[in-house]
Order: C-alpha cells, then sequence, then structure tokens
C-alpha cells in the first residue's frame, strides 16, 4: 500500500491510498502526474 499525495490546481494537497500493484500496473512512479479517473482510481497523465 501506498500514499499518494495529490495537488489540485488551487495547490490543495489531498492524500490517497493506493495498491501497489496498481501504481505498477499503471506504470505511476514518484514525481509523475495523476488524476482520478470516473472510477476514483488513479490515471497517469501524459
Amino acid at each position: 500500500m501506498a500514499i499518494v499525495t495529490l495537488v489540485d490546481s488551487s495547490g490543495k494537497e489531498v492524500t490517497v491510498k493506493a495498491e501497489d500493484a496498481e501504481l505498477y500496473e499503471r506504470n505511476i512512479n514518484e514525481g509523475d502526474k495523476v488524476c482520478l479517473d470516473v472510477n476514483n482510481k488513479l490515471e497517469k497523465v501524459e
């Protein structure tokens, strides 16, 4: 389990928990830009 810190456009930080397997599957690494999809799953922003 990983803790992911998200920052919205106003600069507000939100932390969410994510399964390591989900992060590996979606090729999400430290420092990557991500967003939440319609199912509240992390999605990498290219």
